[in-house]
C-alpha cells in the first residue's frame, strides 16, 4: 500500500508541475503584457493564486486512478500499470493541445480558451484561419515533442510499472477511498460557501494578471458546462420581428425631466441585499420594519413600480452597473469572455473624470463577481479581505455599518466628483445581525424582519453622517436593492411580488424632492436614466429606458429560473419557457401586445449568444 500512497503523492505533484509549466508558457509567450506587470511580484501571485485551480483540475484528474486502485484492490491483477500509462499519455496529449491552442487564442481574440472555438469546428477552415502555416509547423511537432518529453518524465519519476499488486480487502480500499473523498476540497477550491469559479483566482485589478492564473483544461471544461442553451432557444418568432418589437420598447432619446441641480454630482449607489419592496411600509409585532428607508422615500424621489430583473445578486449587478438584463437559465458572469463585453458604469464615469469605487462586505469572489468588477477598472476594490479578521462578524463577511464605516472614511479623502457603489450583505440568511432581536418570534420572516430593520438603521446612519459633510449639497445617493425575495408574505419565484424591488434617490444634489415616479421600469433602466441626468451619453447601453424621460415607456421585464415576466400599466404577462405557456396572462388594452415578452427574451439571448 505504501507504493501506491506514494504513486498519489507523485501523481499529484507531476500535475502541479505540469500546469506551473504551462503557467510559465503563457506568460513567456505573452512577454508584451506580462513585462508591464507592475509590480513585478505580482507575477508571482499570478502562479500562488492559480495554483488554486491547478490543484481542482489535478483532483479531477486523480480521480480515475483512485477508483481504479479501489477496486484493483480486490483482485491480484497487473492492470493498473498499463491503465495509468494510458490514461496518462492521453491526459498529456490533450492538455498539451489545449495549451498550445491557448496561447493562440489569447494573443488573437484576448481572452482564455474555452469552448467557444471549438463551436466553429463546423467550418475547419474559419476555424484555424487566423494560424499561419508556420505556426501549424511548429506547433504540430511542439505539441508532440512536449507530449512526449512529459511521458517520459512521467515514467522516469513516477514509475508504474513497479507499483504492487497485493490483494487487499480493508485497509488499501478504505485508505484509498478516503483520499478520493478528501479530492473534493481541491476539486471545490476549498471548503468555503462558494465552489471554484474565475473570481476564487481574481486578484488583481489588471486584468492579464487575472487571465494568467486560469487553468486552461479548467475554463474549456466550466465553459462545456454551460453549453445548455444554443440559438435555438428560446426563438418564438423570426428575429426581424422579434428585433423590430423589442426596438419600440427603448424609443430614440426623449426629452427627460432633469432633477438634479449639477451635471456631475457626487455618486454613492448603494446596492441592498435582498430589500425586497414588500419590507418597506410593513409592520411586524406593531413596528414598522424599515422606518428610515420609508421616510427617505418621502423625502427624496422614490420608483414606486420598480423591478430587479433577476433574482440573484450576480444577475442584479449586472442590470444596475451595465444595464444588461437577467436570463432565465445562465448567467453572464459565468462567462469572463462575454462580460468583456458590456459597459458599465464604472468606465463610462471614468471617462468623465469620475474617481470610481467597488465595496463589498463579503467574499466578491462570490458568483464571479469579482472579474465583472475588474472588468469595469475602478480605482478602488474593497471587500471582506481588505478588513482585518476580527471584523469578520457575519457569515458572509463584516457587517454592513462597518463596510460603511470604511466607505465614509474613504470620501472624506476621495477625488471629486466620486462614483461610489457599496453592496450590501447582512440582509442575508442566516440574518445574523448585531443587533438585538426586537421582533419576539424566532421564525424565518422575523429573522428576515429583523436583519431588514438593521440593514435599513445601518443605511441610515451612513446617509445621516453624509448629510453633516460639506459634500451632501452635491451629492446623489441611490438606493436600490439587488433583488426581492420569496419571504416575507411568500411569493411564488415567479410571482410580481417576488421581483418588485424598491429605487429612492435622495442627496443635497436634488432639486426636486418629495417627489413619487409610478412609472414601470427595472434595474436595466439605471445606467440611461442616470447618464442622461448627467449629459452623458449612453449608447453602449442597449438595453433599458430612461425612467424620468416624458413619455417613455411604462414597462418592467425580469427573467426567473426557467422563464419571464413582462408587466406595464396594461397587461401582466408571465411566461415558462420549460412548459411553454403562460402562467399569467392578463391582457386589458395598452400598447404593448402579448408577444412582447417572447421577442423581448428572444432579442436578450441572442445578444448574450453573440457576445
Amino acid at each position: 500500500m505504501k507504493t501506491k500512497l506514494l504513486f498519489i503523492f507523485k501523481y499529484a505533484l507531476f500535475w502541479l508541475v505540469y500546469f506551473f509549466l504551462a503557467r510559465s508558457a503563457f506568460l513567456i509567450y505573452n512577454f508584451r503584457e506580462t513585462s508591464e506587470i507592475e509590480p513585478v511580484h505580482e507575477i508571482w501571485k499570478v502562479f500562488l493564486y492559480g495554483l488554486k485551480m491547478d490543484a481542482s483540475v489535478t483532483g479531477y484528474f486523480l480521480l480515475l486512478p483512485v477508483l481504479v486502485l479501489i477496486f484493483g484492490s480486490f483482485f491480484k491483477s497487473n492492470i493498473f500499470p498499463p491503465f495509468i500509462k494510458f490514461y496518462s499519455f492521453f491526459l498529456l496529449f490533450l492538455t498539451t493541445i489545449l495549451v498550445a491552442t491557448d496561447l493562440r487564442i489569447f494573443r488573437h481574440w484576448g481572452y482564455r480558451l474555452d469552448v467557444s472555438p471549438f463551436l466553429y469546428l463546423k467550418n475547419p477552415g474559419e476555424a484555424v484561419s487566423f494560424i499561419s502555416f508556420a505556426e501549424l509547423a511548429i506547433g504540430v511537432p511542439g505539441i508532440l515533442v512536449v507530449t512526449a518529453a512529459g511521458y517520459f518524465m512521467f515514467k522516469k519519476l513516477i514509475k508504474p510499472d513497479k507499483i504492487n499488486h497485493s490483494r487487499s480487502w480493508l485497509f488499501t480500499p478504505a485508505a484509498f477511498l478516503t483520499i478520493g473523498v478528501l479530492l473534493i476540497i481541491p476539486i471545490r477550491g476549498g471548503v468555503g460557501l462558494s465552489p471554484l469559479n474565475e473570481s476564487s483566482v481574481y486578484f488583481s485589478l489588471d486584468q492579464f494578471c487575472n487571465l494568467g492564473t486560469l487553468n486552461v483544461f479548467w475554463n474549456v471544461a466550466d465553459s462545456i458546462t454551460e453549453m445548455d442553451e444554443d440559438e435555438s432557444t428560446y426563438v418564438h418568432m423570426p428575429i426581424g420581428v422579434a428585433l423590430s418589437r423589442t426596438e419600440k420598447l427603448y424609443p430614440e432619446k426623449k426629452k427627460t425631466r432633469k432633477v438634479l441641480k449639477s451635471s456631475r454630482p457626487n455618486i454613492v449607489l448603494i446596492i441592498m441585499e435582498s430589500m425586497t419592496r414588500k419590507m418597506l411600509y410593513a409592520y411586524r409585532d406593531s413596528l414598522v420594519i424599515t422606518p428610515h428607508l420609508n421616510n427617505y422615500g418621502k423625502e427624496g424621489i422614490y420608483f414606486s413600480n420598480f423591478y430587479g430583473s433577476g433574482e440573484r445578486t450576480d444577475k442584479g449587478l449586472v442590470a444596475i452597473l451595465s444595464g444588461y438584463p437577467a436570463l432565465a437559465q445562465n448567467s453572464i458572469l459565468s462567462s469572463t469572455r462575454k462580460v468583456s463585453g458590456l459597459p458599465t458604469l464604472f468606465n463610462t464615469l471614468d471617462e468623465a473624470g469620475y474617481e470610481t469605487a467597488f465595496y463589498y462586505g463579503g467574499d466578491a469572489n462570490f458568483a464571479n463577481i469579482k472579474s465583472y468588477i475588474i472588468h469595469g477598472s475602478p480605482d478602488i476594490l474593497i471587500d471582506k479581505y481588505d478588513f482585518a479578521p476580527k471584523d469578520y462578524n457575519a457569515k458572509w463577511g463584516v457587517h454592513d455599518h462597518v463596510l460603511f464605516e470604511r466607505v465614509y472614511e474613504n470620501i472624506q479623502s476621495a477625488s471629486k466628483p466620486f462614483f461610489k457603489t457599496i453592496l450590501t450583505l447582512s440582509n442575508h440568511e442566516p440574518f445574523d445581525v448585531p443587533q438585538p432581536y426586537i421582533f419576539k418570534s424566532r421564525d424565518p420572516e422575523s429573522l428576515f424582519a429583523n436583519s431588514a430593520n438593521y440593514a435599513d438603521y445601518a443605511i441610515f446612519e451612513f446617509v445621516e453622517c453624509l448629510r453633516e459633510t460639506p459634500e451632501w449639497t452635491n451629492t446623489l445617493v441611490i438606493l436600490v436593492a439587488d433583488h426581492s425575495t420569496t419571504m416575507p408574505y411568500w411569493s411564488s419565484h415567479y410571482e410580481l411580488a417576488r421581483f418588485k424591488i424598491p429605487m429612492i434617490w435622495l442627496g443635497g444634489a436634488l432639486k426636486s424632492e418629495g417627489l413619487e415616479i409610478s412609472g414601470f421600469g427595472d434595474q436595466t433602466d439605471i445606467p440611461i436614466t442616470l447618464l442622461r441626468q448627467l449629459n452623458l451619453s449612453a449608447e453602449e447601453y442597449m438595453f433599458g429606458k430612461d425612467l424620468l424621460a416624458r413619455k417613455a415607456p411604462s414597462f418592467a421585464y425580469y427573467a426567473f429560473n426557467k422563464g419571464f415576466g413582462f408587466v406595464s400599466d396594461s397587461l401582466t404577462l408571465i411566461y415558462d419557457n420549460k412548459q411553454q405557456n403562460y402562467v399569467v396572462k392578463d391582457i386589458h388594452g395598452g400598447p404593448f401586445e402579448e408577444g412582447i415578452g417572447k421577442a423581448h427574451q428572444q432579442v436578450v439571448f441572442r445578444d448574450y449568444l453573440e457576445k
